[in-house]
């Protein structure tokens, strides 16, 4: 009696794939849930107690603010996924400490570049705004906070680890604080003040979150050992600078359909029609949500088997299977005519 064949790696490969993915999708889909109920209760709470024009000032200072840290990030993440994979694979933890020392560098970078263009940027468009003259300060403060706390190295760590149910837990802390700091802003401090606090305190809170889990796993102490020069680093890891400016490029060309089109219309028309465009575009970004958690849930995978693969592994297969998913197509439609 002859038994069946054994399934391939290369179909094991494939199939371990989608189940990380579905299993990572699972996850991200859990925290971003989190985050749409709780965002209609916080926007709630702000719309409310601020009225249009104070919402739509508060608006405009956080689009701000989340445009320019967009701006001035690699998105690291990315970086650490992509130059990663191949040394955890290989069992060389000093490589993956200068990677991980190189994603915080960058990070740290980005903060203090875009603190910088926020000092110059209060100064220049504060009154394009509607940021009125007491508010400079507490926007400064905001602003630097939310630069500091750029979270895309130890976002990155955990994903390389497979650890989506640790991100998405610490994703979940921003909606909760939030919450409960927008209803504290209601009762306690009902001005734009009170929730940029409330704000701030929920990505102090989310950050502190991922650095702990990365202290936690071991990663930190790993980082904190990997020295080396920044030609050693490029050597290393080919490609990496054209990577991260590509990084960065997509991540600023996404600004034109989230955050642009709010201060345009906060500077052209004014923050009361802000106000009601950052609700309005709060229920069309939902929408369009799937699409990038499916990305971000299976980028991480892919990458893994495309560095793991051997040269007739999952790559070849995928064409194979697209190639004869075509020809029934074809065939089908043959027929049907």
């Amino acid at each position: 009696m002859t038994q069946a064949p054994a399934p391939s790696p290369t179909t094991k490969d494939f199939g371990g794939v989608l189940r990380s993915a579905a299993r990572n999708l699972g996850w991200l889909l859990a925290s971003r849930s989190v985050l749409a109920i709780l965002s209609l209760f916080y926007l709630g709470f702000a719309t409310r107690t601020l009225g249009v024009v104070d919402f739509g000032r508060f608006a405009l200072i956080t689009g701000a603010v989340q445009a320019l840290t967009t701006f001035v990030g690699f998105q690291t993440w990315q970086i650490i996924v992509q130059y990663g994979v191949q040394p955890l694979h290989d069992g060389d933890s000093p490589r993956l400490a200068r990677l991980f020392r190189l994603a915080a560098r960058l990070d740290l970078s980005s903060a203090i570049l875009g603190a910088l263009l926020t000092i110059g940027i209060l100064q220049i468009w504060a009154n394009a705004f509607g940021i009125p003259r007491d508010l400079m300060h507490y926007t400064l403060v905001f602003a630097v906070i939310q630069l500091l706390t750029i979270r895309s190295t130890p976002l990155g760590i955990l994903r390389l680890r497979d650890k989506f149910s640790l991100s998405a837990l610490a994703d979940s802390m921003t909606p909760v604080i939030r919450f409960v700091g927008a209803g504290a802003a209601m009762l306690f401090d009902p001005t734009i003040r009170g929730f940029m606090i409330a704000w701030a305190a929920a990505e102090l809170v989310t950050a502190a979150t991922y650095w702990i889990m990365v202290w936690r796993s071991g990663d930190f102490a790993l980082m904190l050992g990997g020295r080396s020069g920044w030609r050693a680093l490029v050597a290393e890891n080919p490609g990496v600078v054209k990577f991260a400016l590509s990084t960065n490029a997509s991540a600023t060309l996404g600004l034109s359909s989230k955050q642009i089109p709010l201060l345009l219309v906060g500077a052209s028309i004014g923050p009361a029609a802000a106000g009601a465009f950052r609700l309005a575009a709060q229920v069309a970004q939902a929408l369009a949500k799937l699409s990038q958690l499916l990305s971000r849930a299976a980028f991480p995978e892919i990458v893994r088997a495309v560095r793991t693969a051997r040269p007739s592994g999952c790559a070849i297969s995928w064409c194979g299977r697209c190639w004869r998913a075509a020809r029934r197509r074809s065939r089908s439609s043959r027929s049907s005519h």
